[in-house]
């Protein structure tokens, strides 16, 4: 099966951080949104995403964002991935980028500054 080639891959474990960047980003670019690794996942295998934007915590989840970036690395090479958390500090962006995270953000994310680097990165 060929994969369908999309802009983005959101995921968040929280609903309404979710349907925001649907009502915010789904005019632009093609999206999808996904609420657990394991959806996500799923997704990744039918589709091929330029970026993945995803949670570093997703509670209540055997894994966390910190997997799937490391999931995504070995398997979707060419997914760009940004790092969204509410618990930041220096260790933790040093732990996404590590992981393969491109771009990190503290929670609140300005929706401004995040559709700056994805038109970065998508041009």
């Amino acid at each position: 099966m060929i994969a369908m080639i999309k802009d983005i891959l959101f995921v968040d474990d929280d609903f309404a951080a979710l349907q925001a960047y649907r009502v915010l980003f789904n005019k632009e670019f093609t999206i999808d949104i996904a609420d657990s690794v394991l959806f996500a996942k799923a997704l990744l295998k039918d589709n091929d995403y330029q970026i993945m934007i995803t949670d570093l915590r997703l509670r209540r989840q055997k894994n966390d964002g910190l997997h799937l970036t490391d999931y995504v690395r070995q398997n979707h090479k060419n997914t760009k991935i940004i790092m969204v958390t509410a618990f930041s500090d220096g260790e933790i962006e040093s732990k996404a980028r590590n992981a393969g995270a491109s771009h990190f953000f503290a929670k609140p994310v300005s929706f401004r500054s995040l559709l700056t680097v994805i038109s970065g990165i998508l041009k």
